[in-house]
């Protein structure tokens, strides 16, 4: 799998949530973009993260972030962007209070399932 990003926006300092995503991205080689807002943290201590605080965005190269209304969550196409720009071949986004089971992996492409053969109708 290519480079595997993780958007998430937030106006907190890391949560036990992000620490326990922070440890599945160590796990899988997955670089964290935390897109943050007016009232976001200047400081994201956390591993595998990058930070991006309200001036952060208005330096990346896009026109975007001038056109997104601040306390939003659409600023969150930032972090796609930036992810995308980087050659991320998998993008996951959830939000920092959501707790990732232990069970916590990346998708794969692949779906693996089971092969009809008859003709009749199926649902």
């Amino acid at each position: 799998m290519k480079q595997l990003s993780i958007v998430v926006t937030t106006i907190q300092t890391p949560t036990t949530c992000m620490e326990k995503l922070s440890a599945c991205a160590e796990r899988y080689d997955a670089q964290i973009l935390v897109i943050g807002d007016r009232k976001g943290p200047q400081e994201y201590d956390l591993p595998r993260t990058l930070l991006f605080t309200l001036d952060n965005q208005h330096e990346m190269p896009y026109r975007l972030p001038a056109l997104l209304p601040t306390d939003h969550y659409a600023r969150k196409n930032l972090g796609y962007l930036y992810a995308m720009h980087h050659g991320s071949g998998c993008i996951y986004e959830t939000d920092d209070d959501n707790f990732p089971l232990e069970s916590w992996k990346p998708r794969d492409v692949r779906v693996h399932a089971n092969r009809i053969s008859k003709n009749d109708w199926l649902n």
